[in-house]
């Protein structure tokens, strides 16, 4: 699976995913927060965000980014070939299906204190 564009707003900024990039855009001027780039983002599938973090959806498996500073806060992959799904936030998890499997992370062990 090749990534497409993909975004997501917290309201006060705008996160665009693209090309193994993820851009915290400021939502009232347009600025550049910050730019993270990881060969771990070259496929991803979809973005959800909280307060704490960026989740972006990859290729079997979910990069979690720092929303504030765009640091990884977290990776998780499995073995499987099949590519995942976008992420979805429910409660305190982070759910991405990976193949016929949903794995759901807790939120509160994945980002910072």
């Amino acid at each position: 699976m090749r990534s497409g564009s993909w975004m997501t707003t917290d309201g006060d900024a705008v996160y665009p995913a693209r090309d193994g990039h993820i851009v915290a855009l400021d939502a009232s001027d347009g600025t550049t927060r910050w730019d993270a780039s990881t060969n771990l983002l070259t496929d991803v599938s979809g973005l959800a965000v909280t307060n704490e973090a960026i989740y972006a959806g990859v290729d079997s498996g979910v990069v979690a980014l720092d929303s504030e500073t765009g640091e990884q806060l977290f990776a998780f992959s499995s073995d499987s070939a099949v590519g995942g799904s976008p992420p979805a936030v429910v409660g305190d998890r982070v759910c991405v299906g990976i193949g016929e499997t949903m794995v759901a992370l807790e939120e509160t062990r994945l980002t910072r204190a």
